[in-house]
């Protein structure tokens, strides 16, 4: 990627939108744990000024929806060091949507047979997260 020379992303929609169409076709773990990792380079590069807008929680619509799709990357690849740092970035970025986020990815746990130390790891998010919505 262009982003190890320094390279900055104007321009995000099209890669996002690819990112989510790559994602939504992978079920192989080992896949998706790569991906996570292309995911990782491409925030990197995301240019800073594209991150921020007016919105809700302060980051443009790309930003969130590379966020979202980095984290349910992450589930998917069924690795908890992957699902920790996404999901950390939810809380750090999208506050006020990572409650809604928790919530969606235990309702996913109920639903799709995951491995059970995935559904440990995301339920343990959730609790954390919505049904302690405390951080102390």
């Amino acid at each position: 990627l262009m982003m190890h020379k320094g390279a900055r992303l104007l321009t995000p929609e099209p890669v996002v939108n690819a990112i989510a169409d790559l994602a939504n076709t992978q079920t192989d773990p080992l896949v998706l744990q790569d991906l996570f990792a292309k995911v990782t380079e491409i925030m990197a590069g995301f240019d800073e000024d594209l991150r921020g807008s007016d919105t809700l929680d302060g980051y443009s619509t790309p930003w969130k929806i590379l966020l979202l799709n980095r984290a349910i990357i992450a589930t998917r690849s069924h690795r908890q060091d992957l699902i920790d740092q996404a999901y950390a970035d939810i809380v750090r970025y999208l506050p006020r949507q990572a409650k809604a986020f928790f919530e969606e990815s235990a309702e996913q746990m109920r639903k799709v047979d995951y491995p059970q130390e995935v559904k440990d790891s995301v339920m343990l998010w959730h609790q954390r997260y919505v049904e302690k919505p405390y951080l102390h």
